[in-house]
């Protein structure tokens, strides 16, 4: 399921969306499994969690990506190799951001599925979620010729 909240439909969350938000629901066996990946590892945090009639769903946010967010419905049903050719790749302009989350979805022990880092301008590592998104997360060199704003900062690098 994809759902767009528009405007601030969002009352009750943990953040104030002033613009569209794209929401991509799936099936979870296991939320506290959801949240050591998204949360511990890739840095999401959670925005809310809801029960009703189709079951209990967490959803989980990233400040850095204002415009998505991903829900996971509890189920009991089998999700294990349900991947439909969902992929989501987060690109990163810092090496060290990059390398943060590629040593934390290491040390909670999760493998990429794919990798290439042999190229030191752009290298990316895959990995898959309990319910089949493939997460691809990418560190780019900018070009030298590229002013980019610093997001710790929110500030231009030089």
């Amino acid at each position: 399921m994809v759902r767009v909240w528009f405007g601030n439909e969002s009352d009750g969350l943990k953040r104030d969306r002033q613009d569209y938000t794209l929401t991509i629901i799936r099936k979870a066996a296991d939320l506290d499994e959801v949240k050591r990946f998204y949360c511990e590892g890739l840095g999401f945090y959670v925005t809310g969690v809801t029960t009703n009639q189709e079951g209990r769903t967490l959803y989980c946010a990233n400040e850095r990506l204002a415009s998505i967010a991903f829900g996971f419905r509890k189920t009991d049903e089998p999700v294990e190799g349900s991947h439909d050719g969902l992929h989501f790749e987060i690109g990163i302009w810092r090496e060290d951001n990059w390398q943060e989350i590629i040593d934390r979805m290491a040390e909670l022990g999760f493998t990429p599925a794919a990798q290439k880092l042999s190229n030191p301008h752009q290298k990316w590592l895959e990995y898959s979620d309990e319910t089949g998104i493939v997460i691809r997360v990418t560190y780019t060199r900018p070009p030298v010729t590229t002013t980019r704003m610093d997001p710790n900062t929110r500030s231009f690098d030089d």
